[in-house]
């Protein structure tokens, strides 16, 4: 564990959900006093606070960044990694239609739908998953893999916690006369998918809130939302460090993660309920006989 990291730690998931309710109300109460030093934005906050709540982020890992997929080469220039990408975009939705196997597809225009379809697959994306339940975010930190099972691990997990709102604020430019998480629809967002092959350049640089159809049942039960990426890898924290309400992360050590999970399996948060297919429940299955056995040997 980094011993400069000065972030909270959870042990247990009451910990957790203390830790998560401090910041929510900490982040709510800065909102409120903003709001008071302007009539327009206190209007805004007005309608918007109903609906304002806290992104989570679960990493299985502390130590890595906030970095979407595509970005994870450090060597390679934006510029280079965004021609290339477009590439991608279009292979995707070339090639899917025949391995959909009854799966529905996004219609050709709507480049959200198909954008967030690649990340669901797993395909290298200027988007990093959020989602506005706490326990989902931390079911993600605990969810039993490779990294996290090996015996005598001692790499602590987290959660990453944003304010979309704040973010957006930082991030939309003046002239797009926006407030809030930002919708597909909305010329802003439009810009940071520009049209495939046409010449297009990734004009914006900061990363954006947006919250695109969930036109999958993984994106519902997730309760999905994104952050995507302009052309600065980095931007996230770049931002964190011009404002301290902006986002913040609760440790999970490396000894609690296993009772964090079993917390939480308690609370009816498992593989099956995160990821809603045959699949999922099979390696939940696999899981507790995994369990069973290596309490017979």
């Amino acid at each position: 564990m980094n011993p400069s990291d000065t972030s909270p730690a959870a042990n247990s998931l009451s910990q957790f959900i203390q830790w998560s309710l401090d910041l929510r109300n900490k982040w709510r109460t800065r909102h409120g006093e903003e709001a008071d030093q302007s009539d327009e934005r206190k209007e805004r906050w007005v309608d918007v606070r109903p609906f304002w709540k806290p992104w989570f982020r679960g990493q299985e890992n502390a130590a890595w960044l906030l970095t979407p997929k595509l970005y994870r080469i450090s060597k390679t220039n934006a510029k280079t990694l965004f021609a290339f990408e477009e590439e991608m975009r279009g292979e995707f939705k070339r090639r899917a239609p025949q391995l959909a196997n009854g799966l529905p597809l996004p219609k050709d225009e709507d480049e959200w739908g198909w954008y967030t379809l690649m990340r669901h697959y797993g395909a290298p994306t200027r988007l990093l998953d959020w989602s506005d339940g706490a326990l989902i975010g931390l079911y993600f930190a605990v969810r039993a893999t490779q990294e996290n099972t090996k015996p005598g691990s001692d790499t602590a997990a987290c959660v990453w916690i944003l304010d979309p709102y704040r973010l957006n604020l930082l991030s939309f430019y003046q002239r797009d006369d926006s407030y809030g998480v930002a919708l597909p629809s909305w010329e802003s967002a439009e810009e940071y998918l520009p049209e495939l092959f046409v010449g297009e350049k990734l004009l914006r640089t900061k990363p954006l809130a947006v919250s695109p159809p969930q036109l999958f049942p993984q994106l519902s039960s997730q309760r999905s939302h994104f952050t995507v990426f302009g052309s600065k890898s980095n931007g996230l924290q770049e931002l964190r460090e011009k404002d301290e309400y902006l986002l913040d992360k609760i440790k999970i050590p490396a000894d609690a993660v296993e009772r964090i999970r079993s917390e939480l399996e308690l609370c009816g948060i498992s593989e099956a309920t995160i990821y809603p297919d045959l699949e999922a429940l099979s390696r939940e299955l696999d899981s507790v006989w995994s369990s069973y056995s290596g309490e017979l040997l």
